[in-house]
């Protein structure tokens, strides 16, 4: 090659090493947000060489998720939460117990959580363990209490003035913030029959513990009701017709119920049963009555007769007062009775499906919706042949986690009716990088070696030739100075690009990529060194064969 062309070589290429270098420290300079494009872009090139992680990680640990003291009203339910330690653990099916279960209170498994239905009051224990590996479990303890008397309420006389003789009950309601509340969500917390009814003057009326008041003679008085210091101020007159008495109830209605009514009650999705009264042959002069269940964990009666079940089946009686004369009363039998599905469908994601389709290293829970919308145990049960995913069967739910990519069936059958399934198909695809948990991990290891380590790989290979170009004639110079002179030349570089990452507000210089950019340098000028080296053994060669 001649002198001339060797020039051009050597010009061309510190041309080129300096627009590369430019290239590098104001690329230091952009916001970050360029850099993330410019990441993205590359990881993107790289994304088909990305294989998730599908190793199983087992559970090492689970607790409970709350410290607080547990407390449960009598006839309510509370959910309890159970964490697993390490997180991204392998699920496994979760299951309750505890002494007393379906006794003093009811547990309802549901994954990594339960529900407890309070039934007597008292302090109890549970135990949440792995059904595989029992030796791995956690314990907590609960209370159940009693309902308390209703905080804010508001309270009414269904008459403006009682007759003598004649009696009538308050009417109670339930408040919030000065507003009506819900009645049924609210005789959950409180308890009526905890109010207390007294008056200010024995002599004009009487008053029951059930807030019926009983005019004894003409005159004006005070009703105070406790907790909360209400009053009513009420006016008994003489009666201007002789008073007509109940000589008995006749009371008629459902003789079954069901457990849960009162859930679905409040939703809308069912219409209540109605208790009716008759008086026989004679009508009273007041025909009102008042309600009363035997055992409230059975069934609630509201003060129209509407009754429903609630917790728990069994039997129980719903009684019927005459308000002028409570004396006088009927009662009638019920029985509270768990309902039975006729048919299920399974959703996931509120969606019904008979494919689904979900990524790599996913889960999902499935849970099923029966008919009648009122089915007591909605409890499923899944399993499948094939060992692409993994099944916590978890009561009222199923979690389906996806271990490998391929396609498969699961059967749901309904616990309480074994004759029901339902078969869907299971299809496990690969997760688009960009929405893989560990993709972040991917990105900054191609932003690593690609944008720092590959870059200063090619600019110690660029700066080493240069410096050898330009030192060439000088004799003295030898390779090895050439390499010091070039590494010197990076490090100048490297760290001045971090420096200038103070510029943008949303970057900052790392020692960590100074180290990766110098060691990308440092294989570029000892690949450089090793090249020169084969072409000089190459040349001397030639030269001792040619003679």
């Amino acid at each position: 090659m001649s002198k001339k062309n060797k020039q051009i070589i050597k010009w061309i290429l510190f041309a080129i090493t300096i627009c590369f270098n430019v290239f590098i420290l104001v690329e230091s300079m952009l916001p970050a947000a360029y850099s993330s494009l410019q990441s993205d872009f590359i990881a993107n090139l790289f994304g088909d060489l990305y294989v998730p992680n599908t190793t199983s990680v087992a559970i090492e640990n689970i607790y409970f998720s709350s410290d607080e003291k547990i407390e449960i009203t009598k006839g309510t339910t509370r959910s309890i939460d159970i964490e697993i330690y390490p997180t991204n653990a392998k699920l496994e099916t979760i299951s309750f117990e505890g002494e007393g279960n379906g006794t003093n209170f009811n547990l309802v498994n549901d994954g990594q959580r339960c529900y407890i239905e309070g039934y007597e009051i008292g302090n109890y224990t549970i135990t949440a363990y792995l059904n595989a590996r029992p030796e791995i479990y956690a314990t907590t303890t609960f209370s159940i209490v009693e309902r308390p008397a209703p905080i804010e309420y508001y309270v009414a006389a269904p008459k403006e003035n009682l007759m003598v003789g004649d009696s009538m009950m308050l009417d109670i309601t339930y408040t919030a913030n000065g507003n009506f509340a819900d009645e049924l969500n609210a005789s959950r917390y409180y308890d009526k029959n905890k109010l207390s009814f007294q008056t200010n003057n024995d002599d004009i009326v009487s008053i029951d513990n059930n807030g019926i008041i009983k005019g004894k003679k003409a005159g004006k008085c005070t009703i105070i009701i406790m907790p909360g210091n209400q009053t009513i101020d009420l006016t008994v007159q003489e009666a201007t017709n002789p008073l007509v008495y109940p000589e008995e109830i006749n009371l008629s209605g459902p003789n079954e119920v069901h457990i849960y009514d009162m859930d679905y009650l409040e939703s809308g999705d069912i219409v209540a049963n109605q208790m009716k009264v008759d008086f026989g042959e004679i009508t009273p002069s007041n025909d009102d009555v008042f309600f009363k269940v035997e055992d409230e964990l059975l069934a609630r009666v509201e003060s129209d007769g509407t009754i429903f079940g609630y917790k728990k089946t069994g039997k129980t009686k719903v009684y019927a007062y005459s308000v002028m004369n409570p004396e006088i009363y009927a009662y009638k039998e019920i029985v509270v009775e768990e309902v039975i599905p006729e048919s299920f469908d399974i959703i996931c994601d509120n969606s019904t499906l008979d494919t689904y389709e979900f990524a790599l290293n996913n889960s999902k829970t499935f849970r099923g919706v029966f008919s009648p919308i009122n089915t007591t145990n909605t409890n499923i049960v899944a399993n499948s042949n094939n060992d692409i995913i993994g099944i916590s069967n978890n009561g009222r739910s199923v979690i389906i986690q996806t271990l490998a990519i391929g396609n498969c069936e699961v059967t749901f059958k309904s616990a309480a009716n074994n004759s029901l399934e339902k078969t869907i198909q299971i299809k496990v695809v690969k997760l688009p990088p960009s929405e893989d948990a560990n993709y972040d991990d991917f990105i900054t290891f191609v932003r690593k070696s690609i944008g720092h380590f590959s870059l200063f790989f090619i600019d110690g290979i660029l700066a080493f030739f240069v410096v050898l170009l330009l030192l060439n004639d000088n004799k003295k110079i030898k390779s090895w100075m050439c390499a010091l002179i070039s590494l010197g030349m990076i490090i100048f570089v490297a760290g001045l690009s971090e420096l200038f990452q103070f510029i943008p507000t949303d970057r900052s210089p790392s020692i960590i990529d100074v180290l990766i950019n110098m060691a990308g340098a440092l294989i570029g000028i000892a690949l450089s060194i090793g090249i020169l080296s084969i072409v000089k053994v190459v040349k001397y060669k030639k030269r001792k064969k040619n003679g």
